[in-house]
């Protein structure tokens, strides 16, 4: 159970203490609350999560789930000590994290989600809950989740009170606003100075089906918190206990399955573009954008004129040995096989007319460039007279840019006018999705 002790009408900090109630397949909070004269308490059950009941890992799962959390980071050499631990044992676990330091360390945040974690709200500044209205509780919970997202992370819903201080209050509040509460059935009190037996030890004799342990990341006792990860693993699996994430119901299931609900990336959910990226990926015409996790598609970032080959190859299917070498400039680019089928093909001459000697793999490819990629890779036929934006100007990509128009696959950059086309704004990842999606759906 967790036991937190309140000193009501002092300045006394809460206290919270751990105590496992063996056996049980239920958390039993304990709220102590004293005063000068009196002291109440009051029991609340708090439902265990539910166990995903497929096998996993190296275990076959026969003894249940497990999930390691992890507390109060991130801070780049902890986190990341704690992170290589883990990628070592092949597992995946949950970080509560605390957005100031999420502010921070935007870094860690990213390499967490990459390598299959879930990122979690442990407020913004480590505030004690019991103690805020119910609007500050909001405010750091929203503030926390916005950071997550800052960092092209999608966040977890589920929030750790600091301390494991929480009460009937905060647990409406932090539901209220769509979040849900998430405690734990045990821990080691790793942050105190003691060693890597002790902390997994202490694991491994409270592991049961459902377990959800409790850690920290960022203390000063990291080292030992994840030199402990190693035997704490290879000894439950030896057992038959998988180890899982928790989901946004609070559920441990495998790191895969949290992720399922943007596709194959997780940082796609807020884009006007999933379904074009959903496409690109169901086609094969993408991984990802970081090799070798491939979980996240990054589709604010601006497309190279590299990467764009490798886009238009995939989905011509131009996939015939590479024409000569045509550039100067992209032997070492590990785009040079797609960069010489797309100038075999014809629809690149090169970036430095009228020489043409070399492709520039590493410039951004501007909106203009991309109309002309595509009139060509999809023979769009004779350009369009109509002239339906204004702000082409002069651009020599004028025409290629009206006959894109009148095939449907650009309507302009500025709806709901549309009456611009942007033409040296560069092309994002999501944008391009869409380009290729419409090109390929809606043209015979």
């Amino acid at each position: 159970m967790i036991v937190v002790v309140t000193a009501v009408g002092s300045s006394l900090p809460m206290t919270a203490i751990e105590v496992d109630m063996a056996g049980s397949r239920l958390l039993r909070g304990v709220i102590i609350t004293v005063s000068a004269a009196c002291v109440a308490i009051a029991l609340v059950s708090i439902p265990l999560p539910s166990v995903h009941p497929a096998e996993a890992g190296t275990s076959d799962c026969s003894a249940g789930w497990i999930a390691l959390t992890y507390d109060d980071g991130p801070i780049p050499v902890r986190t990341n000590t704690v992170l290589d631990a883990l990628d070592a044992a092949g597992i995946q676990a949950t970080f509560f994290t605390v957005g100031s330091l999420v502010s921070a360390y935007p870094d860690t945040v990213r390499a967490t989600a990459d390598r299959g974690h879930v990122v979690a709200n442990h407020t913004y500044g480590h505030e004690i809950l019991i103690y805020l209205s119910e609007i500050a509780i909001v405010q750091t919970l929203d503030r926390t989740d916005a950071a997550i997202r800052a960092t092209g992370v999608e966040p977890s819903r589920l929030v750790r009170p600091p301390g494991g201080n929480t009460s009937s209050r905060v647990k409406g509040v932090i539901e209220t606003a769509g979040y849900k509460e998430m405690m734990w059935t045990w821990g080691p009190l790793d942050y105190n100075p003691i060693s890597a037996s002790t902390i997994a030890n202490g694991i491994i004799s409270h592991a049961k089906d459902g377990a959800v342990i409790v850690l920290h990341d960022a203390s000063g006792n990291y080292r030992n918190t994840a030199a402990a990860i190693k035997s704490t693993v290879s000894t439950l699996h030896s057992r038959g206990y998988c180890f899982g994430v928790l989901n946004n119901a609070g559920d441990i299931v495998p790191a895969d399955e949290a992720a399922q609900k943007d596709g194959p990336f997780y940082d796609i959910g807020a884009s006007v573009f999933i379904d074009d990226i959903l496409w690109l990926f169901d086609e094969g015409i993408t991984n990802g954008c970081n090799p070798p996790y491939n979980n996240r598609y990054c589709p604010d970032n601006s497309v190279t004129r590299g990467q764009m080959a490798a886009f238009l190859v995939r989905t011509l299917g131009l996939s015939d040995g590479a024409g000569p070498d045509a550039f100067t400039d992209d032997d070492d680019s590990v785009f040079e096989a797609d960069i010489e089928r797309l100038a075999a093909a014809g629809i690149t001459k090169g970036c430095n007319p009228p020489a043409n000697t070399k492709f520039c793999p590493d410039r951004r490819v501007t909106r203009a460039e991309m109309a002309a990629f595509l009139v060509r890779g999809f023979d769009l036929g004779a350009a369009s007279t109509t002239d339906q934006f204004t702000d082409l100007g002069d651009s020599v990509f004028k025409a290629d840019i009206a006959q894109l128009a009148a095939a449907g696959i650009t309507k302009g950059c500025n709806p709901p006018d549309n009456t611009k086309f942007c033409p040296t704004n560069s092309v994002t990842r999501g944008q391009m999705a869409a380009f290729l999606h419409r090109a390929e759906t809606s043209v015979p």
